[in-house]
């Protein structure tokens, strides 16, 4: 199995360098069997005018980063993986279509061009941060739900597959649950086992020694985005740091997790 994250980061409105004013995407994707190990390709994402906006959600050249982190993952495992579990950050429910669209059939493209008939299960799940759903415990003297608590019937979309999880304890104020959608799903996960699955990687983060509130793949995919963007904030010129608008990145690095 390969679970992936996937995230962009946008500039900041105002005006300025015309490079800090381009997107940056990071994907990063599993290496190890016990899910902790990283490997990351980071890119700076060309400039297309949609309507009012200058930047675009959907990860370009998807297909080739995805054949560059399975053929990591063959060098460290000796095989490809069965499986290819894909948290996309960062996606409204108005992109859902564009972005499962494009980039679920680039990761399926990846897949056929490394070896004739592989065809492993994808599982395309997008995380949603930004809403104001809040849960409280039915105990008036607790103050926040348990980690772990899930919310899938009631609130949830009636024919869709999309849970809340608070996986995070609420240390300060108002614990905020994510909420997942699961956009395409040829694994064959039940609800209670993807559930599960998602809450176990909400632990597996490095910088905590506790859950945080998203799985740790796409924590480390927004990390990746961040570190490239420092990248161009510095003096060394730009045909040093991207090759064809990929950072460029040592390839003993690319799987040391140098995000951190």
């Amino acid at each position: 199995m390969m679970v992936m994250g996937a995230d962009v980061t946008h500039p900041a409105p105002t005006g300025g360098n015309r490079e800090l004013s381009k997107s940056v995407a990071a994907v990063i994707a599993s290496i190890s069997p016990d899910l902790m190990q990283y490997a990351a390709v980071v890119r700076q994402q060309d400039r297309v005018r949609i309507k009012d906006k200058a930047t675009r959600e959907v990860i370009d050249a998807m297909e080739l980063i995805v054949t560059d982190l399975l053929n990591v993952f063959g060098k460290h495992n000796n095989r490809l993986p069965d499986k290819i579990i894909f948290y996309r950050d960062g996606v409204s429910e108005g992109q859902f279509e564009t972005v499962l669209r494009e980039e679920l059939t680039a990761i399926q493209k990846a897949c056929a061009s490394l070896q004739q008939g592989y065809e492993p299960g994808v599982t395309f799940i997008v995380v949603q941060k930004r809403h104001h759903i809040r849960f409280n415990p039915t105990d008036p003297r607790a103050r926040n739900v348990n980690p772990g608590t899930v919310v899938d019937t009631h609130i949830t979309h009636k024919r869709e597959f999309d849970f809340y999880l608070c996986s995070q304890e609420g240390i300060q104020g108002t614990s905020k649950p994510a909420h997942y959608h699961v956009l395409y799903d040829d694994n064959n996960w039940s609800s209670n086992a993807l559930q599960s699955f998602t809450y176990y990687l909400c632990h597996a983060y490095m910088r905590c020694c506790r859950s945080v509130s998203y799985p740790a793949p796409t924590f480390y995919s927004h990390l990746a985005a961040f570190r490239a963007r420092d990248w161009l904030k510095g003096s060394r010129p730009q045909d040093h740091l991207l090759d064809q608008n990929r950072f460029r990145v040592n390839a003993v690095q690319q799987s040391r997790m140098f995000f951190l």
